[in-house]
């Protein structure tokens, strides 16, 4: 008599970069990113699934890694583009199959990055065949910072001046 046991699957995803469009700033156009995350599995009754979340990321500017000195808006910039990916089961997956994933952001979330600024996004990467064999493996999204043109945000100033009643010929200024 032969009992089997449950195999994890092997799993693999690849990774995508792209760079911000170079003196856009606002643009609404999107960016986005695509893999395949790819998965086998020994046990032939197994339909795994893959999913994938955010995990981490890191910001480097030309020199080094200067995440842990980041301003509450740097934070909260790279939060926003921290966007959940879509991950899509390929039709007719049996123990051996894919899944793609899309990432999609307008540039004008990365207006904050400066040429020579980099911003590095890590998913994990999830493959479960059902069974108790969970596998991870992480994806990442790499950004590259372009130069924007400068963005004058004061417009033309305006003020009132009032004519001093009955000083005609005063000699006062107004």
């Amino acid at each position: 008599v032969v009992v089997g046991t449950n195999d994890v699957p092997t799993v693999d995803a690849t990774s995508a970069a792209f760079a911000e469009l170079p003196n856009e700033i606002g643009s609404g156009t999107p960016h986005e990113a695509s893999g395949t995350i790819t998965f086998t599995d020994v046990d032939l009754t197994d339909r795994p699934v893959a999913s994938a979340v955010f995990t981490s990321f890191t910001f480097e500017p030309a020199v080094n890694n200067v995440a842990n000195s980041l301003t509450a808006a740097q934070l909260a910039a790279i939060a926003a583009v921290q966007a959940p990916l879509t991950v899509t089961q390929a039709a007719g997956n049996t123990n051996n199959g894919s899944a793609s994933w899309s990432y999609s952001v307008p540039d004008s979330a990365f207006d904050f990055l400066a040429e020579g600024e980099g911003l590095t996004l890590t998913y994990t990467a999830t493959v479960d065949d059902g069974h108790g064999g969970v596998v991870t493996k992480p994806l990442t999204i790499t950004v590259t910072g372009s130069n924007d043109a400068v963005e004058i945000t004061s417009g033309a100033q305006t003020a009132a001046i009032a004519e001093i009643a009955a000083t005609h010929g005063s000699g006062q200024v107004d």
